[in-house]
């Protein structure tokens, strides 16, 4: 009977080299990308958040100090009569549940993290959407009106979700 000796697996140096390389390359990427939210963020004087990538959120302050932290992806928002948890996808009106799309939970969340700022078509279909031209301001207006129809008291007389025309949406949960 042959004998067979179990398979041997060799890692020449070119493995852990490659491996080096890559962890290399990520880590500049990260400082890359570190680098252009802090000038934007110091530019803008605002926090910059990335549409679905809750990874950092960089904020500049004053002069030159920069604070960089993790957005909690379990963040429950209290905006007005609307509890928003972004982690379980889940919308509460005075306690009482909502169901929503997908999208339509993305196009609240665009809202909720922007109280009281008018935000144009394109900056919410870039949020929403993840690009600016995904889609024209007439689906915008659809799926806002949809938005309205389920979380407003009166959507014929919104108060939550308020039309700038021409222009794009405030979110106004105080009201």
């Amino acid at each position: 009977m042959p004998r067979t000796d179990p398979p041997v697996l060799r890692l020449g140096d070119e493995h852990f080299e490659h491996e080096r390389f890559t962890r290399r390359t990520l880590e500049e990427t990260d400082r890359l990308r570190t680098a252009l939210f802090q000038s934007a963020s110091h530019d803008l004087r605002t926090p910059l958040f990335l549409p679905h990538t809750p990874i950092m959120v960089i904020s500049a302050f004053g002069d030159e100090s920069i604070k960089v932290s993790a957005v909690e992806e379990s963040a429950v928002l209290e905006r007005g009569p609307l509890t928003i948890d972004l982690a379980e996808h889940r919308v509460l009106r005075a306690g009482e549940p909502i169901a929503l799309t997908p999208t339509q939970f993305d196009l609240l969340a665009c809202f909720a993290r922007h109280p009281g700022k008018l935000l144009t078509h394109r900056t919410i279909m870039a949020e929403v959407w993840g690009d600016p031209d995904a889609a024209d301001a007439q689906n915008l207006c659809v799926f806002a009106s949809q938005l309205r129809r389920k979380i407003e008291e009166d959507a014929r007389a919104p108060r939550l979700i308020v039309t700038d025309a021409g222009v794009g949406y405030r979110f106004l949960p105080s009201a």
